[in-house]
């Protein structure tokens, strides 16, 4: 069993019109607390010029995949963008990646980083994935780690002060290839291990973004 990542980056102005095809499959989230489909603006941006999309897709990247599946294999594309907000009262950052198949259709989305800071408290999601053979059946599942971090608000950081979360949760997520998507397999979560997960992919530029997939 063999699994094949290859990293490449691309700009915003690199891009080739890709068409929808009347087949395309709604995109859909891989988990329902995510709250917005982002991802699939920016991958259209970097595909089709939009300007609706430019202030969103000025940070991205790409990484293709190639995914071993009980009818050999399957190569796609992971896109990402990282977007922020401000208002008053907080501010945040999210980093969003969408799946896309050989096709050039996004078959599903996911929220890879998710920072808010309020006055009185900040909280952070990061997602990483590896591929690993949960159920010892010669495939790779995808399992899913997600990480949840509680902290304290704007008005309590301190920039000479190191960061220091009162608490954190960890779940970890199984995944079936199930011909076109990836399908949740609760039943094999308890099989994903605890260590060795990456990001799905690390925007261009970011030091941070490259620091935080190293951490285990």
């Amino acid at each position: 069993m063999t699994i094949v990542l290859v990293l490449i980056v691309v700009l915003a102005s690199n891009t080739g019109p890709i068409a929808r095809a009347a087949d395309e499959p709604e995109p859909v989230a891989m988990f329902e607390t995510d709250e917005y489909n982002r991802a699939t603006l920016c991958y259209r941006g970097l595909v089709k010029p939009a300007t609706h999309t430019d202030r969103f897709c000025r940070r991205t990247a790409r990484r293709n995949l190639t995914v071993d599946t009980a009818y050999g294999s399957e190569d796609l594309t992971i896109f990402g963008g990282r977007s922020s907000w401000e208002a008053d009262g907080g501010y945040g950052t999210t980093e969003e990646v969408a799946l896309v198949n050989r096709k050039g259709q996004v078959i599903q989305t996911l929220v890879q980083w998710k920072t808010s800071v309020y006055d009185g408290e900040s909280a952070t999601l990061r997602r990483r994935h590896r591929f690993v053979d949960v159920d010892a059946d010669g495939i790779a599942e995808l399992c899913v780690e997600s990480t949840t971090t509680i902290g304290p608000g704007r008005f309590d950081l301190d920039d000479n002060k190191p960061y220091r979360p009162k608490k954190r949760f960890v779940g970890y997520d199984a995944f079936v290839w199930n011909a076109t998507r990836f399908s949740r397999a609760e039943s094999l979560d308890g099989g994903c291990p605890k260590f060795r997960y990456r990001l799905f992919v690390a925007l261009p530029s970011s030091q941070e973004v490259v620091d935080r997939s190293r951490d285990t």
